[in-house]
Order: C-alpha cells, then sequence, then structure tokens
C-alpha cells in the first residue's frame, strides 16, 4: 500500500495549538503594588529591607489605578504624568509608577509601551539592596515582561528575559514557567532546547497541561521522529478523546512507522465516533477498508457519504465506491455506480470494469455494448484482453461472425495471439456444431 505523508494540516494544527499557551497576557491592576499575572513562585527569599511608599504616591497611584479600570487612559496618563515628573520618589516609588504604565499601556494593547515601562520598572530595582521592586515582585515583572515579548514575537528577547528570570529565582520553577520558556525558544526553532524543557514542565507536574503536550508533538513532527511521537499521542489519546486531531495524527504516525493494521485501527475507530467527516478522509478510510479486505464496508461507506453531500460525486469517488462495490463482488450494486464514473471518465477502463460486472450477471449485450464503447475511448493498458471479452460476450450470444472478428483483432496483439488462436477454434466449433443442428 502507497504511504501517505503526515498531511501539512496536521502538522501545522500541533505547531498552531502547542503556542498557544493560553492567554499570553493578563494584567491588572489593583493595590500599590499592583497585581500581576501570576508567574509561577519562586523560594521563599531572604528577609530583605523594602523602601516604603509615600502617601501622596499612593494616592495618585491609586488615582491611576480606578481610571485604568474605568478604561479612561487619558486621566490615568495624566495622573502618572504628574507623579513620575517629581524628583522626590525612591526607587520604588518610582518602579511601581513604571509598572501602572505597563499595565495602562497593556489594556491599550499598546505592547510596546507596556515593555518601556516594565523594562524601566525592573532596571531602577535592586533588591539586594533594598531598592525598587521586592524580589518576588522583580520576579513576577521579569515573567511578565517575558511573556509581553512573546506577543509583540521579539522570541529572542523573550527568551534572554526569561532565562533572567530563571537564574534569578534560583531554578526551582514549576511546570508552567518551564513550558513558557519551551514555547519561547521552539519560535526561535532551538527545537532541542525547547523538547527538554517541555519534557520537563510534563514530568514536574502531576497534570500537565493539554497545550503542553501539543508543544512536545509539535517538536517531535518538526523533526520527523515518529518513533517517539507515536507513544507521546498514545499518552495524550485517552486523556484527550474528544480531540479529533490526536486520531488521524496517531493513524498517520502509524503508517509513517509501517504499522499499518495498527494505522488502520485507530482511524477506524475515530470514525466510530465521528471524527471521519471531511470527503478526503471519508474516501481514504473506504480505500483502506477495500486494502484491510473489507470492500464491501467501504463501499456502504462511500455510499451513505453519497447520500449525507459528506463528498462530491467525482469522476475519482465515484470509481472508488464503483471498485469497492465490485471488488465485494456485488456486481449488480456496482453497475449503476460503474456506468455513471464511465460517463464521467474520458478513457475505457471504467468501460471495462462497468463491462465486467455486467458478464458477471449474464448482461451479455449490455456488456458487449460498455466493451465496444471502451475501445472506442481508448486509453485502456491491455487492449488486447479487451478484444478477448468482446468476443466473449459475442459468443454467448451466438454472433459467431462478430466474434470472429473480435479474435482477430486480439490476435493482432502478440501476447493475446494464442489465446485468440484457442477461441477462434472454440467458435469454428461452435459454429460447425450449430450448423449441423440446423441441417437436421
Amino acid at each position: 500500500m502507497t504511504k501517505f505523508r503526515i498531511v501539512g494540516g496536521l502538522f501545522t494544527a500541533a505547531i498552531g495549538l502547542a503556542v498557544a499557551m493560553g492567554p499570553i497576557v493578563a494584567l491588572t491592576t489593583a493595590t500599590p503594588a499592583i497585581a500581576q499575572e501570576k508567574a509561577p513562585p519562586p523560594p521563599k527569599p531572604k528577609t530583605q529591607k523594602v523602601q516604603a511608599m509615600n502617601k501622596p504616591t499612593f494616592e495618585a497611584l491609586t488615582k491611576a489605578q480606578a481610571a485604568i479600570e474605568a478604561k479612561n487612559y487619558a486621566e490615568a496618563k495624566t495622573v502618572l504624568d504628574t507623579v513620575s515628573a517629581s524628583d522626590k520618589l525612591n526607587e520604588y516609588e518610582r518602579a511601581s509608577v513604571f509598572q501602572t504604565y505597563a499595565y495602562m499601556y497593556a489594556e491599550q494593547e499598546n505592547y510596546k509601551g507596556a515593555i518601556d515601562s516594565f523594562k524601566k520598572s525592573i532596571d531602577v530595582s535592586n533588591p539586594a539592596e533594598g531598592k525598587g521592586l521586592p524580589e518576588t515582585q522583580l520576579l513576577s515583572t521579569m515573567y511578565n515582561l517575558g511573556q509581553l515579548y512573546m506577543v509583540v514575537e521579539q522570541y529572542r528577547e523573550a527568551v534572554q528575559m526569561l532565562e533572567a528570570w530563571r537564574v534569578k529565582a534560583g531554578g526551582a520553577i514549576n511546570g508552567q514557567g518551564l513550558a513558557m520558556l519551551a514555547t519561547a525558544y521552539y519560535q526561535i526553532e532551538n527545537f532541542d532546547k525547547s523538547l527538554s524543557l517541555i519534557k520537563q514542565a510534563i514530568a514536574s507536574t502531576p497534570d500537565p497541561k493539554e497545550n503542553w503536550y501539543q508543544l512536545e508533538l509539535a517538536i517531535l513532527l518538526e523533526k520527523d521522529n515518529y518513533k517517539e511521537a507515536a507513544p507521546l499521542l498514545e499518552t495524550i489519546l485517552p486523556k484527550f478523546p474528544g480531540n479529533k486531531t490526536y486520531w488521524i495524527q496517531l493513524s498517520a504516525i502509524y503508517n509513517e512507522l509501517g504499522k499499518e493494521k495498527e494505522s488502520f485501527v485507530i482511524y477506524d475507530a475515530a470514525h466510530r465516533q465521528g471524527f471521519i467527516t471531511e470527503e478526503k478522509d471519508i474516501v481514504r478510510l473506504a480505500r483502506l477498508y477495500m486494502y484491510h479486505e473489507n470492500p464491501y464496508k467501504g463501499a456502504v461507506l462511500m455510499e451513505k457519504s453519497f447520500k449525507a453531500n459528506q463528498i462530491q460525486r467525482t469522476p475519482e469517488n465515484l470509481e472508488a465506491v464503483a471498485n469497492a462495490f465490485f471488488n465485494a463482488r456485488e456486481y449488480k450494486k456496482a453497475i449503476p455506480w460503474l456506468s455513471e464514473a464511465a460517463g464521467k471518465s474520458t478513457n475505457g477502463t471504467l468501460e471495462m470494469r462497468l463491462c465486467q460486472a455486467q458478464l458477471q450477471l449474464n448482461l451479455y449485450k449490455d456488456g458487449e455494448e460498455s466493451c465496444k464503447t471502451a475501445i472506442d475511448k481508448k486509453g485502456l493498458k491491455d487492449e488486447g484482453a479487451a478484444w478477448i471479452t468482446l468476443c466473449i460476450a459475442q459468443i454467448e450470444q451466438k454472433k459467431w461472425g462478430a466474434a470472429r472478428a473480435s479474435c482477430n483483432s486480439a490476435g493482432k496483439f502478440k501476447d493475446k495471439a494464442k489465446d485468440a488462436d484457442q477461441w477462434q477454434k472454440y467458435i469454428d466449433s461452435r459454429n460447425k456444431e450449430a450448423q449441423l443442428a440446423k441441417a437436421d
């Protein structure tokens, strides 16, 4: 059986799902500390001195936050511009102002502005000296900045920031952080590093997220590593059985690995769950039924799909259902399909198959006409055999003269000369018998 390659659509789906790591940025404002999307928790830091926030700064930031929540960004910016102009702010206050700018810009989808503001917030902070953001808040800001770089597709900057965040966190980060960094590495096509990180993320988490598995799968497919992709999909499928893509991919990968029976079983199971609905997939399944010696089931599948308007009546599809019925020896059911398919074909191959089905049902006159049409259309791989078949159809109707002429035509083909000679002798014998019987 001809192997099929894993189609680009499947591979693309794996990549698309893998890199969509959920809402990448979900920044909000709340207290003077300004709540952020929670980054993976770092180790508990040692007690450090933290700068205080003065009441006027606190009140200004609270007012700015309220304006941001009300989507009154002009007012928020005015407040922030005013407070940031003060030369009396300490590093913690200034870092908090920059953070509030960042949240305001992020809410407006001005990610460049948000990135610049987060960078400034980080630059003025030195937790070891008790200046700027405390350690935990600084780590969260670095993580958010890494996410923002992902949003604007500055993946190398995302890798640099997330790696700096990981080092500063002491390496003790959870699966979520590892998965984010793995995604960043994937985007710069460092697939080995990405694969290592996403495997760590999955191994470190009791209940890994689906898109983590999708990222690992996307990398393995990118590297054509089907031997590892197969067991991974075998793990994913029971966890997320409602995802059609996994069934299709596992079937495709089994086929790539030469496991044709397993490929068919998975594909058939996908059909029984209602996942095989697209025309190309239905036709492929029908052909698989035929290949695995169940042509009747393939024919019935095609027939039902035609009636449900799931597949079009193209010459190729008509030929597929006709051949399925023919191979199942359901000649009566095959004939109308063969007739329709042959009518849309420019060569005589299908007309010849129609002739054979008709002869199987002793429809010799119809078979004779189909055979003549097949020969007239040209394009037959074995025209000599077609003339022999025409001869047989004519013999069955006792058209001795026509049969002899057909045999003569067959005899012009070297590989059919012997057969034609034998049929000529048979015709002469039968013709002689007919003449004697007539004389009596």
